[in-house]
């Protein structure tokens, strides 16, 4: 398909998806159950960052083995700006 169109994929994600808050001890909820979340432990914190990192690299390879253009936007980020600048750096 990328052979015909121009296909642009968009990688978005939250801060805290990419590293967890400040070491501390957090309490996580949902309506079900409630999970105690220690942050304090450098090499948990280094793992979490180790795990995102490599998500975004099979989205990288998956794009460039496809001919897709990848950017990345972080919810924290004003999405027309990162457009403007994902699209800009490619030429677009």
């Amino acid at each position: 398909m990328a052979r015909h169109n121009d296909i642009d994929m968009v990688f978005m994600f939250d801060p805290l998806e990419r590293e967890l808050p400040p070491a501390g001890i957090y309490r996580v909820s949902n309506e079900q159950e409630t999970l105690t979340l220690n942050t304090r432990d450098e090499n948990v914190r280094e793992t979490y960052r180790q795990r995102f990192d490599a998500h975004w690299e099979r989205w990288r390879r998956r794009s460039r083995l496809s001919g897709m253009y990848l950017m990345s936007c972080s919810t924290e980020q004003n999405v027309l700006h990162a457009l403007q600048r994902g699209f800009g750096s490619r030429g677009a």
